[in-house]
């Protein structure tokens, strides 16, 4: 009988125990809230955009034998300009970490490029020559937008950090008029002439488009101070369109590729971050890399002089290869509310 009431008395002290533990479970549990933000951006983008034609075919020689013939064609396209923008997106977060975020932002760019555009061309006949016989430099104009759509949902939290995975989506046009061209070509008797113009050379535009997926880090230093680092894969489909107008040709391509994006920030709120509505500022920078293998169709369209083909002759097929390199350096302003 006294070993029923021991185990009664201990069921009470485990039953009012628990409740305890409870209590305190539930009062030291933080509070969650949505929060939407707005964050205007004012970023410097630099690099460039890369069109690579490059193709090799068997030519007989006259004494019988086989070599191979080569064509390389590489179109730098600078990036050198300042970028404006911003997002919008909304969060749910509670005093030491964010569980999710959604983001979507618009770019464009602000201004022509302060690089020029370069233009190499190689060519590989045997017997003949072999090595770079084309080289120019131009002025660019350029436009570009840039769409950006991003989650984050967390997967693992410790100490004051944070891993969450990413996903998105992200489609940018880059747009560019080729002015004018100064640089060297080697004739007819492979000696290297100058050559220079001030013409409209080429049009050209670009589309990357394609979703994205990776990891997200945050450390919070206070409750003012947080770094956050990202870096996503991207499967990339690629269009571009080039008009050579001095050579009355153009050419459409279109492939498919991977790329690598990543970022980071540093950011300051101007008041606790649980504490409803406030400023904050980021500095912010990213770097991202394309690769896009495309094939592409060539048409001449116009009469652009005796060393190109007829009126009317089209190739498809052709090898073509897209690269770019992005490195963007800037800050946002925001506001949480």
């Amino acid at each position: 009988m006294k070993l029923v009431y021991v185990f009664a008395i201990l069921i009470l002290i485990a039953t009012a125990a628990s409740g305890q533990d409870q209590t305190e479970s539930e009062e030291i549990s933080l509070p969650t809230q949505i929060n939407f933000i707005v964050k205007p951006s004012f970023w410097q983008m630099s690099g460039e955009t890369e069109y690579d034609f490059n193709i090799t075919f068997p030519e007989i020689l006259p004494s019988g034998d086989t070599a191979d013939y080569a064509i390389r064609s590489l179109l730098e396209f600078p990036l050198d300009v300042n970028i404006v923008g911003g997002s919008i997106g909304i969060m749910k977060s509670n005093e030491e970490k964010t569980f999710w975020t959604l983001e979507l932002g618009l770019y464009t760019s602000l201004g022509d490029p302060s690089g020029l555009m370069k233009d190499h061309d190689w060519i590989t006949d045997p017997g003949v020559f072999d090595g770079k016989f084309s080289y120019t430099e131009s002025d660019a104009k350029m436009k570009m937008v840039m769409f950006d759509l991003e989650g984050t949902a967390l997967i693992f939290n410790f100490g004051g950090a944070s891993i969450s995975i990413l996903g998105g989506y992200r489609y940018q046009k880059i747009e560019q008029e080729i002015i004018g061209f100064s640089g060297w070509y080697i004739d007819s008797n492979l000696t290297r002439q100058l050559q220079a113009g001030t013409e409209p050379a080429i049009d050209y535009w670009i589309t990357y488009k394609g979703p994205k997926f990776g990891l997200s880090f945050q450390r919070e230093f206070s409750s003012k101070v947080q770094l956050n680092l990202k870096s996503a894969f991207t499967m990339v489909w690629a269009e571009d369109f080039d008009d050579h107008l001095l050579r009355g040709f153009h050419t459409f391509a279109d492939g498919t590729g991977t790329g690598i994006l990543t970022g980071g920030n540093i950011r300051w709120d101007f008041n606790n971050q649980i504490s409803g509505s406030h400023p904050f500022v980021e500095l912010r920078a990213s770097y991202d890399y394309l690769s896009v293998d495309a094939t592409q169709t060539r048409e001449q369209y116009a009469d652009g002089g005796p060393n190109e083909f007829p009126v009317g002759t089209s190739f498809g097929g052709l090898p073509h290869d897209l690269k770019s390199s992005q490195f963007r350096f800037g800050v946002n302003l925001g506001l949480i509310f």
